[in-house]
């Protein structure tokens, strides 16, 4: 995945791995096609397909008209997943 900055409504920058998955999530939950989205924001319907499945990296401005049209905390997209601590997996130990 790829990194964004991205400044939050606290003023902290937001790093790490964007989730693109998220603005789907938000879009569904809306009840918005593609086609409704891309007409708010200015962009074709490839470019926010493109951007839902991970194809395409938004542009700063593209991503900020998506957020608000779609009222996704910035913070949600850029969620560091958690990772299992070194050494401790699913490992059978004989």
């Amino acid at each position: 995945m790829a990194k964004l900055k991205l400044w939050g409504s606290d003023s902290e920058p937001l790093s790490g791995e964007f989730h693109h998955e998220v603005i789907r999530k938000y879009r569904e939950a809306a009840r918005l096609s593609i086609e409704d989205v891309s007409r708010v924001v200015g962009a074709s319907y490839s470019t926010i397909r493109n951007i839902e499945t991970g194809k395409q990296m938004p542009r700063a401005d593209m991503l900020a008209a998506i957020v608000f049209e779609l009222d996704v905390d910035p913070r949600e997209l850029f969620a560091q997943r958690q990772q299992p601590p070194a050494g401790r997996g699913n490992r059978d130990h004989h």
